[in-house]
């Protein structure tokens, strides 16, 4: 990989542009985390499915299901009632629906000593967007609303909204609600395939390797075992790796003493962290937290930057024994399309596509045709869907928390001196 540090947030100004140039018709689109952090709901026989499936590999995945063979349409069953002598990791899951992948519950034992404070930085990610993977989409992410819906639409957590196609609400493996990846995905991957973009994930994964710009995790009130009932998850974003004095950029040499800096909109006025959980846990090495509505995810470039607004938002990541390593982490949530739609269409003044312009019609219909749940997560099929489910998938290392460091203006939009 040429490490190479790129300008600071390089990275995500390959999603706004992806996003800004989405005019193309919506297709199928499409990883490497492993589900095994997650309970699925439980099984036929009344027992409670505790075990972590692992995921089938990319490899697999693609000779199992060509890209032009119909994708399954596999609807929820209900359960019976769950009944076991054991700890029952679905205890504290209101969802009875069977084949669902979900979060664990907290660990039902006692609070252990608090003092193995931790942080990680993010150092790959994943979209569910490569082209090589069509369907990577599908094992990216939670079930959010309760419910599997298939490639018919059915059943329908909510109405689609006009114009939509049947297929937008089509959740992946297990009931994953992606519609980031499954639906604004394929158009990202047919500007990719058409030359028009270089492989967004390749980027993003750069900017995160050289200290870039990047996510950081801490971990607080953990008693280091592989089990803890109250733990407290701090996220925040970062414009990258600087010295101790926050002055100086330095690439990220990821040895476990890299300086990562905190964006002043992700801490409070008196430099707290704005997004945290303070009754996280830990599940057999398992951490779940459920982040505050409003988290940002800001991909930003030289010319544009686009922020995403997750609300309901759940991180999941499994820390290894030895606290070196995060490994199968995920963050879903959902995007008010109310929201999504004044994101994207000041990312498009920003860059200069005016609504005059032929590509910002389609631009903004891709984005108001992707919902696909409703913000309270809750099944409505009588009423209109207003929400796009987002799911990433990252890994994590060991990392250091840096100096405050003020987050980059909005560009000015390009279509105020009467251009639009």
């Amino acid at each position: 990989m040429n490490t190479a540090r790129p300008a600071r947030w390089l990275g995500q100004g390959a999603l706004a542009i992806a996003l800004g140039l989405a005019v193309a018709s919506l297709g199928p689109s499409c990883q490497e985390y492993d589900s095994s952090l997650l309970h699925q709901s439980p099984a036929k026989d009344g027992g409670s499915d505790t075990s972590i499936t692992p995921e089938a590999s990319d490899d697999a995945l693609s000779e199992a299901e060509p890209a032009d063979e119909p994708l399954p349409e596999a609807g929820p069953e209900t359960s019976p009632d769950v009944e076991t002598d054991g700890f029952d990791p679905t205890w504290c899951d209101k969802c009875k629906v069977e084949g669902l992948v979900r979060p664990v519950c907290p660990p039902q034992v006692e609070d252990p000593a608090d003092d193995k404070p931790l942080v990680f930085a993010m150092r790959t990610i994943r979209f569910g967007m490569n082209t090589k993977k069509p369907k990577d989409w599908m094992t990216i992410g939670l079930d959010l609303d309760c419910m599997s819906t298939g490639a018919n639409g059915e059943p329908a957590s909510c109405k689609r909204v006009s114009g939509a196609d049947i297929k937008v609400g089509q959740d992946g493996e297990l009931g994953r609600d992606n519609s980031f990846g499954h639906n604004i995905g394929g158009l990202v991957n047919t500007l990719e395939l058409l030359g028009l973009m270089d492989n967004l994930e390749e980027n993003q994964n750069l900017s995160f390797e050289t200290g870039a710009s990047g996510i950081v995790l801490a971990i607080d009130n953990y008693g280091g075992g592989r089990n803890d009932p109250t733990v407290k998850l701090s996220m925040y974003l970062s414009r990258g790796t600087y010295d101790a004095a926050g002055t100086t950029e330095i690439p990220a040499v990821w040895d476990g003493n890299d300086l990562w800096s905190r964006d002043t909109n992700s801490v409070t006025a008196s430099d707290g962290p704005k997004y945290m959980d303070d009754a996280a846990f830990v599940t057999d090495g398992v951490l779940v937290a459920h982040l505050p509505d409003g988290l940002p995810l800001i991909f930003a470039g030289s010319a544009a930057s686009l922020e995403m607004s997750l609300n309901k938002t759940v991180l999941m990541l499994r820390i290894s024994d030895d606290h070196k390593q995060v490994t199968e982490g995920v963050l879903a949530g959902v995007w008010n399309v109310i929201s999504a739609l004044s994101a994207i269409t000041g990312f498009a003044a920003q860059s200069g596509i005016c609504p005059s312009d032929p590509s910002y019609g389609p631009a903004i219909q891709a984005v108001s045709t992707a919902p696909d749940i409703r913000l309270d997560l809750v099944p409505r099929p009588d009423l209109e869907c207003n929400a796009i489910s987002i799911a990433l998938a990252f890994t994590g290392e060991p990392a250091k928390l840096g100096a405050l460091q003020a987050a980059n203006p909005s560009p000015p939009s390009a279509c105020d001196a009467g251009t639009d």
